[in-house]
């Protein structure tokens, strides 16, 4: 019976904490954190034509971690565009390359 007392809470704690504490710190030992830069990775985004498409923000997104960013879309004018205003929403030395089909 003192078993008993002593199990049953005990297994109530670990899945009380297990999303907050438990799993996480197994996790951080499983699967360590990656040092790894993204910086000068070449990048290719296709539908990078719409400011409000998800290509054009993945593309600012990896321009701003300082990778090298080449856009295709099938649309050549919103390619320009595009390709215009990620260049002057980045850093300088910040490259990015128009593909059209």
């Amino acid at each position: 019976m003192l078993v008993l007392a002593f199990v049953l809470p005990t297994i109530f704690l670990v899945l009380l904490f297990w999303d907050s504490l438990i799993c996480p710190c197994i996790l951080a030992l499983v699967y360590p954190q990656s040092n790894k830069s993204l910086n000068q990775r070449v990048v290719l985004i296709t539908g990078a034509g719409r400011p409000q498409g998800i290509g054009y923000n993945l593309a600012l997104a990896f321009l701003q971690q300082g990778c090298l960013v080449v856009l295709w879309d099938i649309n050549a004018k919103d390619l320009k565009e595009a390709q215009t205003t990620l260049s002057l929403a980045t850093h300088p030395n910040s490259t990015t390359t128009s593909i059209s089909a």
